[in-house]
């Protein structure tokens, strides 16, 4: 909401520098006569001027002059309508009236909504207690202290565990008949939707790129889609991974 605030109050502050610097006395009227398109010029007082071919640039800036008012009263409007919203918004959202409770009444109350810690134990409540997935290449620890294969796989982890997303590292999964191990199977918290996030750690090596395709057409036969449900991110032994991309996948798709 508030980035959309921003963006209306920016499209107010650049249609309101045009306007300032152009006259609106007059505005444009355009007419369809068979085949051509004739332009005029309409006055304060009803009277329209013809406008000639060479006077098309007085035509296109009474366009520009038109488009831009009513795209600042549209703006005007939406950002007062959404201005008015946030000032009645209750500080306590429905979904986390519960949370506010002190512990006597939890205890005697069921909500209705599920908390986010609930959402957050239930969704780790799936984490294996161990994995028999290919252990010999679990030779990297993360902060959370689990084992991973990669360097770049433990800095995926320690960023997740920092940003409070909860993850878990290789959990099976069936897609179209297969059991297949996302690096990461991932909870945002605030849409309740569970994400997978693949690293292709090798994008230099022509075998391992044709089995990462492969496996991205599964997900995307699966419904799961590079930018929606599905994170991917990729290195070769020239171009690694770094924490800004892993930041930034973390802020777009998992708060």
């Amino acid at each position: 909401m508030k980035e959309r605030q921003l963006f209306l109050q920016e499209i107010i502050n650049e249609t309101q520098k045009w306007l300032k610097n152009h006259s609106q006395k007059q505005t444009l009227c355009v007419k369809q006569r068979k085949d051509k398109v004739l332009y005029y010029a309409a006055q304060g007082n009803g009277k329209q001027k013809y406008l000639r071919q060479n006077q098309y640039k007085i035509v296109t800036q009474l366009a520009q002059n038109s488009y831009d008012a009513n795209l600042q009263s549209c703006a005007e409007k939406e950002l007062q309508i959404i201005n008015t919203f946030l000032q009645q918004y209750p500080k306590i959202p429905a979904d986390k009236l519960f949370e506010r409770l002190n512990k006597n009444r939890k205890a005697i109350v069921d909500p209705l909504y599920p908390t986010d810690q609930a959402v957050i134990s239930n969704f780790l409540n799936n984490k294996p207690v161990a994995s028999d997935y290919r252990p010999e290449g679990l030779t990297q620890k993360t902060e959370n202290g689990e084992l991973v294969r990669s360097k770049s796989e433990v800095l995926i982890a320690n960023y997740l565990l920092h940003a409070n997303v909860p993850y878990i590292y290789e959990l099976p999964i069936v897609l179209d008949n297969r059991i297949i191990h996302p690096d990461f199977t991932v909870l945002n918290v605030r849409t309740r939707e569970i994400l997978y996030w693949e690293h292709l750690g090798m994008m230099d090596n022509k075998e391992y790129i044709e089995s990462a395709l492969a496996k991205i057409a599964l997900y995307m036969n699966c419904g799961y889609y590079p930018g929606k449900n599905l994170i991917i991110t990729a290195e070769t032994s020239q171009t690694q991974l770094n924490a800004d991309i892993i930041s930034q996948c973390i802020k777009i798709y998992c708060k």
